[in-house]
């Protein structure tokens, strides 16, 4: 059997499952995404709650909600609502699970598509296998999540990213690179952390994929700006802040000055990127001494992380998340 109809199997498979698999009290964020995709399908509205339309009664917020003007909002990415609104619509609770389920067959074959075409058929079989049986892939594919999807997008991004590099015709190249960057603004929309796949999209071609070519990782910024202007506008309409990456909470990523040192960081990160020809500096200074250049860079990062406090505790953040992430997830303490 052909690739194409394995994977039509499976996702009728999956899509099969997310009608048999039971339904549960679905809470925290599970039950915000339920609560959006309600309000979108039944009432075409962002807002999942008010206060009764009594004047200066408090909103029956709960949490992970954001009261604004006594409309009860959620604080994530409103664009699934709009996503999941037609399914919830035609088959309840077990429509949010088949978005689930629809994502996690449309990520194997995404990955199986970028294995194969970054190596092999055969690494992109056991790319497949080890995806859908020995991650948190399955864990995620009859929730009502929204990570699955995210994930879907991410993927879809990545896979433009490299066939933008291998086609041959120019024009096809950059219609590539384009929609490779509607995919990441489309996916910040469902979670916020798909913007990151715009910064690795746009290294991995400046310094890897394509290092001669300066406009590829230009375009796909260009591609991510019709879903940061939707993110930017859908936030101001829920907590007053034209903020593609806002929370609207107290305690989490609620203003722009959150993001300052992480955003200046990253702007000069990608500016430096686009300018300079990495790869070719890299290459004159391991000529001259490998251990000379990797000792200065620690010092330089050693110092700054002990003298600059706000570099220090994003060295930090990042470390221990990435300790999590790669090494011991039962490491994080939130629970």
């Amino acid at each position: 059997m052909k690739s194409p109809g394995i994977f039509a199997a499976v996702a009728l498979a999956l899509s099969v499952g997310a009608f048999l698999a039971p339904g549960a009290p679905f809470i925290v964020d599970g039950g915000i995404y339920y609560d959006m995709a309600r309000a979108m399908a039944e009432n075409d509205t962002l807002f999942i709650a008010h206060n009764g339309g009594v004047a200066e009664s408090p909103a029956l917020t709960k949490h992970l909600t954001v009261d604004n003007g006594g409309l009860v909002y959620p604080q994530y990415p409103s664009g699934y609502a709009y996503i999941a609104a037609p399914f919830y619509a035609l088959f309840g609770i077990h429509g949010l699970m088949l978005i689930n389920a629809l994502a996690f067959a449309v990520a194997i074959w995404l990955t199986f598509a970028c294995a194969r075409m970054l190596v092999d058929a055969r690494v992109a079989r056991w790319s497949c296998i080890l995806f859908s049986i020995a991650s948190f892939a399955p864990t995620y594919a009859f929730g009502i999540w929204p990570h699955m999807l995210a994930l879907a997008f991410w993927l879809g991004a990545i896979s433009c990213a490299i066939c933008a590099t291998r086609s041959t015709s120019r024009s096809r190249r950059l219609l590539w690179l384009l929609f490779s960057g509607v995919l990441i603004g489309a996916g910040l929309n469902v979670r916020v952390d798909v913007f990151l796949a715009g910064l690795v999209v746009f290294f991995w071609l400046r310094l890897f994929a394509l290092p001669q070519d300066r406009l590829a990782p230009l375009l796909v910024m260009v591609g991510m700006t019709p879903g940061l202007l939707a993110a930017a506008w859908l936030n101001y309409i829920k907590f007053g802040d034209p903020s593609p990456f806002s929370y609207g909470s107290d305690g989490g990523a609620d203003h722009l000055g959150r993001y300052f040192l992480i955003a200046s960081v990253a702007a000069a990160a990608l500016i430096g990127a686009w300018v300079l020809n990495i790869p070719h500096v890299i290459k004159i200074w391991m000529a001259r001494d490998k251990r000379l250049i990797l000792a200065a860079l620690l010092c330089i990062v050693f110092l700054a992380s002990l003298v600059v406090a706000p570099v220090r505790e994003l060295i930090w953040r990042i470390g221990s998340g990435l300790y999590v992430l790669v090494l011991n997830l039962q490491a994080h303490n939130a629970y």
